[in-house]
């Protein structure tokens, strides 16, 4: 039970640095340091990592998604040159689900009523 309170705390803490880089970054500059690899974090528990992920992850860009370009996202750019954008939140959400399946509920409910902001 222990151990489940400090992942849950490490998925909140992760949470905001997600979110304070996607808006301090300027649109398509490129992470780096302890950005760059709190994004390559979160990335792993994308529900569909290996589709994302692809040849192999060279950068990670503060971007517009490519279908609502109001909202800003993620974008890996691949070792091959090729483009994927990633949702933070799909990640968060997704770890969540293997943790505390009732939390990831509650995060998702918040996060589609916009009280996470994206």
């Amino acid at each position: 039970m222990y151990s489940q309170y400090i992942l849950q705390d490490d998925i909140q803490r992760i949470s905001r640095v997600l979110q304070r880089i996607l808006h301090e970054y300027p649109i398509d500059h490129q992470l780096t340091g302890e950005d760059k690899s709190a994004a390559m974090r979160a990335l792993q528990f994308h529900p569909r990592f290996k589709e994302k992920i692809g040849i192999g992850a060279m950068e990670i860009k503060v971007g517009r998604h490519p279908k609502h370009v109001e909202s800003r996202c993620f974008l890996l750019v691949r070792t091959d040159g090729t483009v994927e954008d990633f949702s933070y939140h799909k990640c968060i959400h997704h770890d969540l689900e293997m943790i505390t399946p009732h939390k990831a509920k509650a995060y998702h409910s918040r996060w589609l009523n916009g009280a996470i902001q994206s």
